[in-house]
């Protein structure tokens, strides 16, 4: 665990600036990747001090790593490969991981692995949601809490803990998180009373004979939580302001537990699209989103129930939910 209680604001705001060669350290690895994974291993170490630290806190069966599924690493806006497999294999030799150049870690891909994408998105760069201060803001928690280089605790375990705390709110799963988490997370968080009073939940399910010819049901789940102190400048249009975080997890019969698999910031467009969309009851187009993978889901979308759930929390807790 990463503990620094006297890191001020200007060591937060060198932090920040530092990520900012991030490219230029991406482009080096992969110069690389032809050399022993020892020698590329030492480059990384190397060139990001403050990254094996965190992956080191992060290894083991009751680390962050569990309560992630999979995803895809090609994003399915642009085509393009999310995360060179030569920067995730050096990745998963740290945390003790098989690497899956293909199906690689959620939790792994969407954290870390993000650091190092270098593809243009129509949102923009994958890192910014990490290297940018709109969740710490927004849920008034230390700037660095989910930054590439947090003061206490790491950037999966913290992101880990938010997520986790949306997504499987009334699920034994979170009581388990908690277990595992409470002492690799920051403090702030293992105390925050989350300020929303209200939550959303766009629930899709489908059910479909799998290759044993067994009947299989996966749920997908996006929560949304606004983000009320997100700030807004004037040039800004109000359209385009994130009013609220996404959490978006997996529950597969087939699977033992629920998973996560990603967590951004969407505004109040994005929020509305899927408002529409749970309200519809039904839909035809279902299928795994935001990269996320599920092995032997058919290739095409399938149809479902679609359900939008609005959920009431009380001193940081859920309490009650209706459709």
């Amino acid at each position: 665990m990463i503990h620094d209680s006297t890191l001020n604001s200007t060591a937060e705001s060198d932090t920040m600036s530092s990520m900012l060669n991030l490219d230029q350290i991406t482009e080096q690895l992969l110069e690389q990747q032809s050399r022993p994974l020892n020698q590329r291993l030492r480059t990384l170490k190397r060139l990001c001090p403050w990254l094996i630290p965190q992956l080191e806190a992060d290894r083991g069966k009751n680390g962050p790593f569990p309560f992630w599924g999979r995803s895809l690493n090609v994003d399915e806006i642009t085509g393009t490969i999310v995360v060179e497999p030569a920067v995730t294999q050096l990745l998963c030799q740290i945390v003790g991981i098989r690497h899956n150049p293909q199906l690689p870690n959620a939790g792994l891909q969407h954290t870390y692995g993000y650091l190092f994408s270098v593809i243009d998105t129509p949102f923009g760069r994958k890192r910014e949601r990490w290297t940018e201060t709109l969740l710490e803001t927004s849920l008034q928690l230390p700037v660095s809490t989910f930054s590439p280089e947090p003061a206490t605790g790491t950037l999966l375990a913290n992101a880990t803990w938010l997520a986790g705390s949306i997504a499987f709110h009334g699920d034994r799963r979170l009581s388990r998180l908690q277990q595992c988490l409470h002492r690799r997370v920051s403090q702030e968080l293992c105390e925050k009373i989350w300020p929303w009073k209200c939550t959303w939940r766009l629930r899709e399910t489908v059910c479909f004979t799998n290759s044993h010819q067994h009947l299989r049901q996966v749920e997908f789940r996006t929560d949304l939580c606004p983000l009320d102190q997100a700030p807004s400048s004037d040039d800004t249009n109000e359209s385009d302001v994130s009013r609220f975080l996404l959490v978006y997890s997996i529950c597969d019969s087939q699977d033992t537990v629920p998973r996560l698999v990603t967590l951004f910031p969407v505004d109040q467009r994005f929020f509305d699209s899927l408002h529409s969309r749970g309200k519809q009851r039904r839909a035809t187009d279902i299928r795994p989103r935001y990269n996320a993978a599920v092995p032997g889901f058919p290739a095409e979308p399938q149809t479902g129930e679609c359900q939008w759930i609005r959920t009431e929390w009380r001193s940081g807790t859920a309490v009650r939910s209706s459709n």
